[in-house]
């Protein structure tokens, strides 16, 4: 796909899996075509559909525990209702189902999964995709890009950065080890990660485990549901001092979510 646009010159490049629930965006960059991350294109388009596209106080969006909080600042910052639910569709739906009186604008997983509009109650890759490419198309009218608009972002509510991996471990016991480890890290986490003191430790279900951090950065473990691994999704928000300020806040960030990273893992591999 990248090489394509890069031949075409496109302005967008979107992919879809088979079953076209999921989809993946591409743009142009300074150095070739970038893939944006699935928090990225979920904060984009919450961030349009809430200034450019819908208006009111009854509006709705959703997200997955794991997926990166910024979406939660946009709503907030546009007026809009926001709620964190477990990760699937069975749960990003109910906000919305629950709340008749709120119109659901968007919901969406950090794994490219988005429901966009009052009626969509599952991922869907064909919507998600036309209003992408709607966005880039009244972005270029303007003269802009989706990484401008990223960066309008940014600017506003600082720079989330976010990782996700998985620690694997497939030896006889593993799965009931598994379980145990994110129990007892709910009832006693660890002092501090990379030097941060961790703040507070919640189960938001019984193998879900979030960790809130001292500046700004927040940890989940969990089991994977399929595989013999724990996954583990990382997030830090570094503020930002201006447009100027942009580029270094960005490698700020970078240099801080790859040490939390490297501790946390550490930490999965000896308690896993």
């Amino acid at each position: 796909l990248m090489r394509r646009m890069e031949a075409e010159r496109a302005h967008v490049g979107l992919a879809l899996d088979p079953d076209a629930d999921r989809v993946a965006v591409v743009a142009p960059h300074d150095d070739g075509p970038r893939q944006l991350t699935g928090d990225e294109v979920g904060a984009l388009l919450g961030e349009w559909l809430l200034a450019d596209v819908t208006s009111g106080s009854d509006r709705l969006t959703v997200t997955s525990v794991v997926s990166s909080s910024l979406l939660a600042r946009i709503a907030a910052h546009h007026g809009a209702h926001h709620e964190e639910t477990l990760t699937g569709f069975k749960w990003l739906s109910r906000p919305a189902l629950r709340h008749r009186e709120w119109k659901q604008v968007l919901a969406y997983e950090e794994s490219i999964g988005y429901a966009i509009g009052p009626t969509v109650r599952d991922k869907d890759g064909l919507s998600g995709a036309l209003a992408v490419a709607s966005l880039v198309s009244a972005l270029r009218a303007r003269g802009r890009t989706l990484w401008d608009l990223l960066d309008d972002v940014y600017e506003r509510h600082g720079v989330f950065l976010t990782e996700n991996f998985s620690v694997r471990d497939d030896s006889p016991g593993a799965a009931e080890r598994r379980k145990r480890f994110v129990a007892t890290m709910a009832v006693d986490p660890p002092t501090d990660i990379a030097g941060s003191p961790v703040r507070s430790a919640e189960a938001l279900a019984p193998d879900v485990l979030r960790m809130e951090l001292d500046g700004d950065v927040r940890v989940i473990i969990r089991p994977s549901g399929t595989e013999p691994k724990l996954k583990c999704y990382c997030q830090v928000r570094e503020p930002v001092a201006g447009r100027d300020d942009l580029q270094a806040a960005r490698e700020r960030g970078r240099v801080r979510l790859a040490t939390v990273h490297d501790a946390v893992t550490a930490l999965l591999t000896g308690g896993a």
